[in-house]
């Protein structure tokens, strides 16, 4: 071919030539779901567009030439070279995830090779895409379906303890008011009131049952946050044993000691639920006649309280797992409860910068104890 040919062949191409560059140009400037590019063998830019280009505050000339990922850490590029490596081989890559930790950011990398009419490889072509806004979204949906998966294992839970724990309290109202009608109609004052008392233990057991499940739920929705204000601690587990005295078995003793200062800052409502939960425990495991020894203290630094009784102890194995959720000791037979009194009472006390402890012993009783710090402005 003569070169007066060849020129008038190149006159009448470069302007086409120049119109498909710019229309490619437009196409991939326009990209809207990420940058597309094409890098030589040095993964250097040839072409680079898109609307990620411009989110990052690059112009698309002021890459060409400069190595793929400009932003990326010698981390992150010892991980993408190889696959990028790859593609110059021949192979192509799908949906392959890179988290920038920089940044906190995720993106995806679609690559494949391009092919020269020799069928060497001497390019490959790279479509980017931030992925970030949809791994929080699976992120946050993932933590939504855990909570409703929570949600269902407890009315589950719920349904199946109530159907057990319900049926023994109301049995004994029911079987109560049958009594009363016959005691009242012979006048016999001491039956109805031994029947009253076991109408007001059945109550009261359905109702630490509800409240139990009530705040578990408040609980695991985050509902309950501790308001600190000065508390009178004495004051607030004699109130407790004013709430339960009349659960108190044949016999059984609350025998109670304070040393030390009165007032500490704690919530009222927490550390009310905590005492009368310590304590319903003691009375319930403990047998007839034993006593119930309860000690507080209160300093400057911290304040907490004991309480101790003469039941039926706790394995060390049972030990391991007693303030875990739904968990019963393997010893208490049929004595009514839910497995979730310690569960709340640890929770309750971390909120208000306190810890709970066990002592215990199959056969001799249990010592549980609550020690809570002075709050740090």
């Amino acid at each position: 071919m003569s070169s007066t040919l060849k020129n008038q062949l190149a006159e009448t191409l470069q302007p086409k030539l120049h119109t498909c560059q710019y229309l490619f140009q437009q196409l991939i400037d326009n990209y809207s779901l990420g940058a597309i590019s094409i890098l030589d063998k040095n993964f250097n830019y040839v072409v680079i567009g898109g609307e990620m280009v411009r989110q990052y505050g690059f112009l698309s000339e002021s890459l060409i030439g400069k190595r793929v990922f400009p932003q990326a850490t010698d981390d992150i590029w010892a991980i993408v070279e190889p696959k990028l490596r790859g593609v110059l081989n021949g192979t192509i890559l799908r949906d392959f995830e890179v988290l920038n930790s920089l940044t906190n950011q995720f993106f995806t990398i679609d690559a494949f090779p391009l092919y020269e009419p020799d069928g060497q490889v001497d390019h490959i072509a790279v479509f980017t895409r931030d992925i970030t806004e949809k791994k929080e979204t699976e992120a946050y949906m993932k933590i939504a379906l855990e909570k409703e998966k929570k949600n269902n294992e407890l009315k589950s839970r719920f349904v199946s303890l109530a159907s057990h724990e319900f049926r023994t309290p109301l049995t004994a109202i029911q079987s109560s008011v049958e009594l009363i009608k016959a005691y009242a109609d012979r006048e016999e004052m001491a039956g109805i009131y031994k029947h009253v008392e076991r109408i007001n233990r059945s109550i009261i057991t359905l109702t630490g049952i509800l409240d139990d499940f009530l705040s578990l739920n408040k609980l695991e929705e985050e509902r309950i946050t501790a308001n600190l204000k000065e508390v009178n601690l004495p004051e607030t587990i004699e109130d407790a044993y004013a709430d339960l005295k009349n659960i108190f078995k044949d016999g059984q003793s609350f025998e109670y000691q304070h040393e030390g200062d009165k007032s500490f800052q704690l919530d009222p409502h927490l550390l009310k639920n905590i005492v009368i939960n310590l304590l319903s425990n003691a009375i319930k495991y403990s047998p007839e006649g034993a006593p119930i020894n309860v000690v507080s203290f209160v300093s400057e630094e911290k304040a907490g309280f004991w309480i101790n009784d003469r039941g039926i102890g706790i394995s060390a194995e049972d030990q391991k797992n007693l303030f875990n959720r739904f968990y019963r000791a393997s010893n208490v037979g049929s004595t009514q409860g839910t497995g979730l009194g310690l569960f709340i009472v640890k929770r309750y006390t971390e909120m208000m910068n306190g810890t709970l402890g066990c002592r215990s012993e199959l056969g001799k009783g249990s010592t549980f104890w609550v020690e809570f710090k002075a709050a740090t402005n």
